[in-house]
């Protein structure tokens, strides 16, 4: 009755994990309540440290996250506040490939009612004019990495390559159009410039990059000046060229097999060198410059006021302004030390007579 006893009050005190601490004998039903709560107070105690533990490192780790936290966050307002403010539009400083190619620098707002197809080659973007036959604009990105490879003796060669017509472009004129016309086919972006690659040298002869262009003046000045920016991208390492035709408001001279291609009153020809913030334009009429291509220099101003086109729009309003008032030739050095060879016979023989 006495063990009966006992065990019913281990149950009762809630001490069932600690039977193992119940002495019983066999002839005397004894048991040390004592031992049972020793017991019971061991097993809660080890239950206690075990938990004061494992909450230790929760809060250990808690706050190991939390510092984290906080220095990533001063880091981040650290990058933020050391931040440089965004820099002017200056396009593209890589020295090779098309990167620069599709630069907003070399995008131009045509004038309304001026009519256009924007054509992008992989060197140079023609903005053209399906109803004259002739590019609105031409502009394209040379850098010296360019032109070293242009000057190579691998280079490609200009005799290797014939004008065409570009077959996905509506309006684009034959080669032979020009044959019984007394004008050059005139490159406006020239084949010199292009010469680092088959593709781009290729594209540069397509009818969409041509204008009709006074042969003394081809070969002579406007040649020379070419020459020029050609040695302005190794010097300056990297500009950008808008070339195109300057049309009278009325009475413009037609030519070409079909009478259809319209004849420029003028052409011009503008440079900027981003990384030096200079710029520079020339003006020349359709016929043999008299005087040296160094007197033609004007500002991208009056080319726009000619035009109607806005060149550079992508700039910053000031520095736009800035670029576009300019005209101080004795910045762009240039020392003729060669004569520029590209392989073929500009002195042609060929019989010109003026159809007009």
């Amino acid at each position: 009755m006495k063990r009966l006893l006992t065990i019913l009050l281990i149950f009762a005190l809630g001490l069932q994990p600690a039977l193992e601490g119940i002495a019983i004998d066999t002839d005397v039903a004894q048991f040390s309540l004592s031992t049972a709560f020793t017991a019971q107070a061991k097993s809660k105690k080890k239950k206690s440290k075990k938990n004061k533990k494992k909450s230790n490192k929760k809060n250990k780790q808690a706050k190991k996250d939390k510092g984290k936290q906080g220095k990533k966050g001063n880091n981040a307002a650290a990058s933020k506040s050391n931040t440089p403010a965004p820099t002017p539009l200056i396009g593209n400083t890589s020295q090779q490939g098309t990167a620069g190619r599709n630069s907003d620098l070399v995008k131009v707002n045509i004038p309304r009612g001026m009519v256009n197809q924007t054509v992008r080659y992989k060197a140079i973007t023609v903005y053209f004019n399906k109803q004259l036959h002739i590019p609105n604009c031409v502009a394209y990105e040379l850098t010296a990495t360019e032109i070293a490879q242009a000057d190579a003796p691998d280079s490609q060669k200009r005799n290797n390559y014939t004008f065409n017509a570009d077959p996905k472009v509506s309006s684009c004129p034959e080669w032979w159009e020009y044959k019984d016309s007394y004008y050059d086919r005139s490159h406006m972006a020239p084949a010199m410039d292009m010469r680092w690659s088959a593709k781009s040298m290729e594209q540069c002869f397509y009818m969409t990059n041509i204008c009709p262009q006074d042969h003394d003046l081809n070969n002579g000045e406007w040649r020379k000046m070419e020459e020029a920016i050609h040695s302005w991208a190794r010097t300056y390492k990297q500009i950008y060229v808008m070339t195109g035709p300057v049309l009278p408001k009325n009475n413009i001279e037609m030519t070409g097999k079909h009478n259809d291609i319209a004849v420029p009153q003028q052409f011009y020809k503008i440079v900027y060198a981003p990384q030096q913030g200079m710029a520079i334009a020339f003006l020349f009429d359709n016929e043999n410059a008299t005087n040296s291509w160094r007197n033609h220099s004007t500002t991208i101003d009056e080319v726009e006021r000619l035009t109607g086109i806005d060149f550079f729009a992508a700039l910053p309003d000031s520095t736009e302004d800035a670029v576009e008032a300019q005209n101080q030739f004795k910045k762009w050095p240039y020392h003729r030390d060669r004569e520029f060879n590209d392989g073929y016979n500009y002195n042609n023989t060929r019989n010109r007579k003026r159809t007009h």
